[in-house]
């Protein structure tokens, strides 16, 4: 039998910090903490963040049984999985335009969001997995598509607007 010690750090893992006790909306206040911890921390080494998100999914897995134990199938106290699939859409923007801003994070929020809530395709089989991989994959995969959209977006923007030097 585990100690108390270790069910609340299972518990701190998986509501990152207890966030995921929020009444309202613990997946949305969740993503919004993992913004806002990139606006502070200036993460500024891209193979350091991947490390980050994998200890996370690590940690997020390791709770996750616990987790359905005390509190059902896919809690919504288990927020380490909007944590991770919104870093993930960070991860991909931030790969293929090789920098992120505040304004790109914002739209990353939004994308993931909707991505999260809407479960459609791919990210809603991956709740058919049973156990942690299947609480944490759906957050993966909505985190994919954000941060694909957010890089077609980001491109194709750059590509339809003209610098001022060719208007003349």
């Amino acid at each position: 039998m585990k100690n108390n010690t270790s069910l609340k750090w299972e518990e701190i893992v998986a509501s990152f910090f207890y966030l995921g006790r929020s009444p309202i909306a613990p997946g949305t206040v969740g993503t919004l903490a993992a913004m806002i911890i990139l606006i502070y921390l200036k993460i500024d080494n891209v193979i350091h963040f991947a490390m980050i998100i994998s200890l996370c999914y690590v940690g997020g897995l390791k709770a996750a049984p616990w987790c359905e134990k005390e509190f059902g199938k896919d809690p919504s106290i288990f927020v380490i999985d909007e944590v991770i699939g919104y870093w993930i859409s960070v991860l991909i923007f931030w790969i293929g335009i090789e920098s992120y801003s505040v304004p790109s994070l914002i739209v990353l929020f939004v994308l993931f969001r909707f991505f999260d809530i809407v479960k459609f395709g791919p990210v809603k089989k991956m709740e058919e997995i049973e156990g942690g991989h299947g609480i944490l994959l759906d957050d993966v995969v909505a985190g994919v598509f954000a941060g694909v959209v957010a890089l077609i977006i980001s491109v194709s923007y750059t590509h339809l607007t003209l610098p001022t030097s060719d208007l003349v």
